[in-house]
């Protein structure tokens, strides 16, 4: 039921026997680990997220998976804790984190390569995740290494 009313209409919303079987909350061993669906779900969303970073958009997302958006929203956050947007947030400055630390790609540049077209919006959230500038941030990692 949970697969049918994440789509429009009636007769495309019964869902196919093996999306319940992929859709269906299960336990799988992969290399010895206990594996649930949350752990699928939440590599699924982290890969898109990677793969389309500059573009990543919950619709985008909700095509990959195949549900409404509004499900997938629910799917987000109930995976990751966070919203969408949130979650795209944090992955974005994360990258960013990793390449002020690891190149010496100008700031400008590495806000774009991550996605922001508003250079201060994205310091505002880097500052909130890392309760320091991109700058300071390089500056401080540099001298660690």
């Amino acid at each position: 039921s949970a697969i049918a009313v994440s789509r429009n209409g009636a007769a495309p919303s019964i869902p196919y026997l093996e999306e319940v079987e992929r859709t269906r909350v299960s336990v799988k061993k992969s290399n010895g680990r206990i594996f649930s669906r949350e752990d699928e779900l939440k590599s699924q969303i982290d890969s898109y997220v990677s793969e389309n970073l500059q573009g990543a958009t919950l619709v985008g997302l909700s095509a990959m998976l195949g549900y409404s958006a509004s499900y997938v929203g629910e799917l987000v956050k109930g995976t990751t804790g966070k919203s969408f947007g949130k979650h795209l947030q944090e992955k974005r400055c994360d990258t960013a984190a990793r390449l002020l630390k690891e190149s010496n790609m100008p700031i400008g540049e590495i806000i774009r390569y991550v996605g922001y077209n508003n250079e201060s919006f994205f310091r505002k959230k880097f500052v909130e995740l890392y309760g320091t500038t991109p700058y300071n941030y390089r500056k401080t990692m540099k001298n660690r290494g």
